[in-house]
């Protein structure tokens, strides 16, 4: 097994409260290799919880995004992650985030976040044991396997869709070659055509085969 592996989470069975607990307790294991953090901090409805407040404005003065402006929305730039108190201080705010990354000593990133939910991870061999204590072992796919499996997917439906390749790129070079003088409109006329006529074809095809 290497000694850093990127893994995907799948959390879509969780709720929103577990997905928020899970992540944040990921960002407590992953503390002890993490170099710095950056976030963004969106504004805040008067109902959020007093800590969450407290939390964003802790984040902005430290990024110095203390402004009015600030408030509504507000990206941190890459912050100290040793500092005990701005840590705290993500910890709390990352489920009200949109986007975020944490990175180790070595320039590697360990967390990611995505709408406010802990997407990957990136752990040593040795770390993987508490990550699977809280994630649990079918939660999390090896981000290269993933990678090569979707690559394969969007192969595999090129190579069934040849008619949809070619006439979207006949329309995409039409309509860059539009305002020049050449056969721009022809492109796209052209590669539209293709796409109608694919379409039509794959309808057929499917009704005789029901």
């Amino acid at each position: 097994m290497p000694e850093f592996v990127e893994y995907l989470i799948d959390g879509g069975d969780l709720s929103t409260a577990e997905r928020d607990a899970m992540g944040q307790a990921l960002l407590q294991v992953l503390r002890p290799d993490a170099a710095q953090f950056q976030t963004d901090i969106p504004a805040l409805q008067p109902t959020d919880p007093p800590g969450v407040h407290a939390a964003a404005d802790a984040l902005r003065i430290a990024a110095g995004k203390a402004s009015e402006k600030d408030r509504d929305y507000a990206t941190t730039g890459w912050l100290d992650a040793t500092d005990s108190e701005l840590w705290d201080a993500y910890v709390t705010f990352m489920p009200w985030s949109i986007d975020g990354e944490v990175w180790d000593r070595e320039g590697r990133q360990i967390l990611s976040v995505d709408d406010g939910v802990v997407t990957t991870v990136g752990v040593a061999s040795k770390q993987l044991p508490a990550v699977v204590s809280i994630t649990g072992p079918d939660r999390l796919k090896p981000w290269l396997e993933v990678k090569a499996q979707r690559r394969s997917a969007r192969f595999r439906w090129m190579s069934l869709h040849p008619d949809t390749v070619i006439g979207w790129t006949f329309v995409s070079i039409g309509v860059v070659l539009v305002p020049l003088p050449g056969p721009g409109w022809l492109l796209v006329a052209a590669g539209a055509l293709l796409l109608v006529a694919g379409t039509a074809a794959r309808v057929v095809l499917a009704k005789r085969r029901a």
